[in-house]
């Protein structure tokens, strides 16, 4: 079902301009009519949601094993806290965290609408 995404309901739904001008601009190249490309995009995003939230918790579990194996070994959890923020900065450029959580509880929002 194709939904009617529209700049204005973006814009309601906590959308800024600038988040709205990147989404375009992903839809330009996709080559397809802007409201597919919406709700692609949109529901590509959701879907990235769940792959952040999949890493951000890969990323403790190294530091949850060092903290449960009772060693004295302060240089392993100090590299770790620093890999994890590094995993963490990473996730949130490559998936964009901002626009996947906006995205997901759009379409949660939207479908809750149409039913």
């Amino acid at each position: 079902m194709l939904m009617d995404i529209t700049d204005k309901s973006l814009t309601e739904a906590g959308f800024t301009i600038k988040e709205i001008s990147v989404i375009k601009r992903a839809a330009v190249t996709e080559k397809t009519k802007t409201a597919v490309a919406y709700d692609v995009i949109l529901k590509d995003l959701s879907k990235r949601f769940w792959g952040g939230v999949i890493c951000y918790g890969i990323s403790f579990i190294p530091l949850i094993l060092i903290l449960l194996s009772r060693s004295s070994a302060d240089d392993s959890v100090s590299i770790n806290v620093v890999v994890m923020v590094f995993i963490w900065v990473v996730t949130y450029y490559v998936i964009p965290m901002k626009l996947a959580i906006k995205a997901r509880r759009y379409l949660k929002n939207y479908a809750t609408r149409q039913s």
